[in-house]
């Protein structure tokens, strides 16, 4: 019997070509329990490196050196650690047993690789829960960070990032390929690589749980930052690694029975795993529905007030709406959020929308979510001509007024457009004015006076076009035309200026507070062919 070939009837229990039963006789045939072979390895370097608790039960008790090491400076208990196969070929509880077997005969699980690295911090970086959750049972120390800060918490955390990415990946590519009507051997294909990959996800993050359990029994604080600053627990919600994260937080314990819920429905452990230790408005700005629909059972408030981005404070549906996440938004609608909600700042949940925390803006605007999600407000009950912040803006007069997030774009219409269509479509009345006494056809004729807003005029003359008062006065005395006037940009200003004329008197010799006409403004900002047409108007 050669040594290679049991290393290569591993790859045969893989593929199912092999038992390990017949691996087992192959180790019993050898005649050295104890040798080195390639590189150093023996035969228990090898039975630790492919997770087989028997074979390496059955070696120690032939004595086998438990501190042997290999020509890399590894011993057994090292190469278990870098075990990460996964799959039915495998024994249940494999590397726990093995470690357990490791440990037990004395194997030194605080000797540091070449490089300075602590076992067990190695096995996190691997995602070998059960590794970690061995040496937590036999009393190892597992509560040190590696030279960033990291503990085995964050280790363990980023051990999922592939995992759960390709897991994600692969159920994009069936929607898309679903919703593009692939044939049906593409569509078998991508729902094979999905599953199989969500097998993969689930059983690391089963494998990564037990190891945070034993991690935090260990000691290990979840709060603890690493060098960049940044906690376990923040980390985990970051991820998507939500249990954990609930575990963390102390939401749930992992000694749970695993059902148990009233009438077959979830129990109290499940929903707060399913919440992830966050908030409903956290789990709003990730778009986690299961967390929003988990938290809501668990008795959260769907309007409790909270931060949002660190910009301000608004409940739930404000945190969606900052996303232009219209799924979120209609589903927190439907679970009774309230849309006409004011902060203690006077803002109201639409006052913020914005794509500027968006994921895929592209798919936001090519499937038009502005429009749908401000119909689904107003369905909803959003009152569209109340005010939406502590300056008697109403939604038309605040997006009108707004001059960054809203000029966001894709192809041609902006934010600001979709939102003022939408607004009129449902009902806006586009004459009442803010607390400046501000009419949505004076900030559309002006803009920014700064810089040329995009779309400017067809905003302006879709107003128009919907009876807004031409000859409107704010409460410095002035009408569209003194706002006109003052746009910065001198094309812009004129056309202005014409629309208005098309669409009634705008009164050019209305005198303002200061004591100015447009005629004024126009002459001040030096715009020749605004001065022309205005003087061809007298």
């Amino acid at each position: 019997m050669e040594f290679n070939e049991i290393r290569f009837a591993y790859d045969g229990l893989r593929r199912g070509q092999k038992t390990y039963e017949e691996i087992h006789a192959m180790y019993k045939a050898m005649p050295d329990k104890t040798a080195a072979y390639h590189r150093g390895d023996t035969l228990l370097h090898t039975a630790a490196a492919f997770a087989d608790a028997e074979a390496v039960q059955y070696l120690l008790e032939q004595g086998a050196d438990a501190n042997k090491e290999n020509e890399d400076g590894k011993t057994p208990l090292w190469m278990l650690a870098s075990f990460r196969e996964i799959g039915p070929h495998l024994a249940p509880k494999s590397v726990y047993n093995s470690a357990s077997a490791l440990l037990g005969a004395g194997a030194n699980a605080m000797k540091k690789d070449e490089d300075g690295n602590w076992i067990y911090l190695a096995a996190a970086k691997n995602g070998s829960g059960e590794f970690i959750q061995a040496l937590g049972d036999k009393g190892v120390r597992i509560t040190r960070a590696d030279g960033s800060g990291n503990n085995g918490l964050h280790l363990l955390i980023e051990s999922l990032y592939n995992p759960i990415n390709n897991c994600r990946q692969a159920e994009e590519r069936l929607k898309k390929d679903e919703e593009s009507g692939a044939q049906e051997a593409t569509l078998a294909n991508d729902r094979r690589n999905y599953e199989e990959y969500k097998a993969v996800m689930e059983a690391r993050l089963e494998a990564a749980f037990a190891g945070a359990k034993a991690l935090l029994d260990a000691g290990v604080d979840p709060e603890d930052k690493n060098n960049m600053g940044e906690t376990a627990h923040v980390l985990a919600q970051r991820r998507g690694t939500k249990k954990i994260a609930a575990l963390m937080a102390g939401e749930i314990t992992g000694d749970e029975e695993p059902s148990g819920g009233n009438a077959g429905g979830p129990s109290e452990a499940e929903l707060r795993a399913a919440a992830g230790g966050m908030t409903i408005i956290q789990a709003a700005g990730k778009k986690d529905h299961d967390a929003i629909r988990a938290l809501v059972q668990l008795g959260a408030g769907i309007n409790e007030i909270g931060d949002i981005y660190g910009y301000g404070e608004g409940p739930a549906l404000a945190m969606a709406c900052r996303s232009c996440d219209y799924e979120t938004v209609r589903l927190l609608l439907e679970l009774g959020a309230d849309p006409n909600l004011k902060a203690g700042n006077g803002t109201t949940p639409i006052s913020w929308l914005s794509v500027s925390q968006a994921g895929n803006i592209q798919k936001i605007f090519q499937e038009d979510w502005p429009s749908k999600l401000i119909g689904a407000m107003v369905k909803g009950g959003m009152d569209i001509n109340s005010s939406v912040n502590d300056k008697s803006d109403t939604f038309l007069t605040w997006a009108l007024r707004d001059s960054t997030e809203m000029e966001m774009f894709l192809m041609k219409e902006t934010l600001r457009w979709l939102a003022v269509n939408s607004a009129i479509v449902h009902g806006a009345d586009v004459n009442r004015s803010n607390g400046a006494g501000q009419t949505p056809l004076m900030l559309a004729s002006i803009g920014n006076p700064d810089r040329t807003m995009r779309m400017a005029d067809e905003i302006q003359y879709l107003i128009l076009e919907n009876d807004g008062d031409v000859a409107a006065r704010d409460k410095n005395g002035d009408t569209p035309l003194h706002y006109a006037a003052r746009n910065g940009n001198e094309q812009t200003a004129k056309v202005m200026a014409e629309n208005l004329f098309d669409f009634g008197d705008p009164k050019p010799d209305t005198v303002n507070n200061a004591g100015k006409t447009a005629l004024d403004y126009a002459t001040e900002k030096n715009n020749e062919a605004l001065v022309k047409f205005l003087l061809s108007t007298m």
